[in-house]
């Protein structure tokens, strides 16, 4: 069988949900099958040493072809960069008079190939790119935020960039059911394939020695330090357990983003100090997961909670914040705890995991649950469907 020449397109490979999602995509698709290449725009990042020998990577930094348009250009022309001077006009080119003028970044961004099926990781640039300047004869963007926060402008301007492809994919049945409401895009051509859970690549990277020095009952909770994650409901978790005399714990906070140094600061004024940790970015988080005798997610808005998944794989307790991606696979009492998305609603399920002496029946239920959902066979099996399938998916 002849292999298919498939075309990823992201912005960079540094730690985050997107790029851990396409990295475990890539690390497991069977090279028998594809030719794969992978353009990344911005640079190459932390997972760009995990992927296979197999993707052929191209690297295009348009990083310095953004800002304001006279400096960008006069900037690019002092340091030789022609390329970018000229990426920066199409851009222009084709904000005044149709996106269709794109076309012309075929030679720039080294898109002069036809694949048969190209894929943009993310909507924005990298569906534009996909949608106007690469040639394929199937198209897909990724879908993997769980809510939508944009303009009614940018909401019409994907509607028109979202036509020009065969599918969308997203992670989660609820996040079909986002889309579906608000944009003019056929339902019965969203698709929805969840992230990979490699649990044997978790298990490794998690190793067989604690990171933590001290004997006090240890909480983990990761990622990004941004409003939507809502980590600073930690802190107040925290103080309610002191105020009722609860002190025997530490709880470590795995992540960077720009409420870092607010969350120093509320640490700061309700002396939680002794008992929150901040961390910073963690390359490998696992052994702070698999180690923690509780997992704490505080997030509202995830579209599957990767993470979440990654620490039941990992056999640690979870008390989970309600979103749209959790709520799919966390049965509250089942496999952990499920809290409603409220500090208050945080606290008392932290509580009552606590009350609980021998919780290996939630992780049990919890490491099965995720076995038979998010395998990479399982994902792998979807995706090559996706890949070989007609239009409608």
């Amino acid at each position: 069988m002849m292999k298919k020449k498939l075309l990823f397109v992201n912005g960079h490979l540094n730690v985050g949900g997107v790029e851990k999602s396409l990295t475990d995509l890539l690390c497991n698709l069977d090279y028998n099958k594809y030719n794969v290449d992978l353009l990344l725009l911005e640079n190459g990042g932390t997972y760009l040493q995990y992927l296979p020998q197999n993707v052929n990577v191209i690297f295009i930094d348009t990083t310095k072809a953004y800002g304001p348009l006279i400096k960008s250009i006069f900037h690019n022309l002092l340091t030789f960069r022609w390329s970018m001077v000229v990426y920066r006009i199409i851009l222009l080119i084709a904000s005044k008079f149709g996106k269709s003028h794109l076309s012309e970044l075929r030679n720039i961004l080294q898109l002069t190939s036809t694949y048969d099926v190209a894929i943009a990781y993310r909507p924005g640039i990298c569906a534009d790119i996909v949608a106007y300047t690469a040639k394929a004869n199937k198209k897909i963007v990724w879908w993997h935020h769980g809510e939508i926060n944009i303009s009614p402008s940018t909401i019409l301007e994907y509607n028109k960039t979202w036509s020009y492809f065969n599918n969308i994919v997203t992670v989660s049945d609820g996040c079909k059911q986002l889309l579906s409401q608000t944009f003019q895009y056929p339902f019965y051509k969203i698709i929805v394939l969840p992230n990979i859970v490699d649990a044997d690549q978790i298990t490794k990277m998690a190793g067989t020695e604690s990171p933590y020095k001290d004997n006090k009952l240890k909480i983990i909770s990761v990622g990004r330090l941004c409003p939507e994650k809502h980590f600073e409901d930690i802190i107040d978790v925290t103080r309610r357990l002191m105020d009722g005399s609860i002190y025997d714990f530490h709880w470590y906070i795995i992540g960077e983003g720009e409420l870092h140094e607010d969350l120093i600061r509320k640490i700061n004024k309700y002396k939680v100090n002794e008992q929150i940790t901040l961390l910073g970015k963690k390359n490998n988080p696992y052994p702070w997961i698999k180690y923690a005798n509780i997992f704490v997610h505080p997030s509202h808005v995830e579209s599957q909670g990767l993470v979440v998944l990654e620490a039941m794989t990992l056999g640690t307790p979870c008390v989970v914040c309600r979103s749209i991606g959790t709520s799919e696979f966390m049965i509250n009492e089942v496999n952990g705890i499920l809290t409603e998305p409220n500090e208050y609603s945080l606290y008392m399920g932290l509580k009552q995991m606590l009350k609980i002496n021998d919780r290996t029946n939630l992780t049990s239920k919890a490491q099965i649950m995720v076995k038979e959902k998010f395998s990479k066979k399982h994902i792998i099996q979807k995706f090559d469907k996706i890949i070989i399938s007609n239009e409608k998916g």
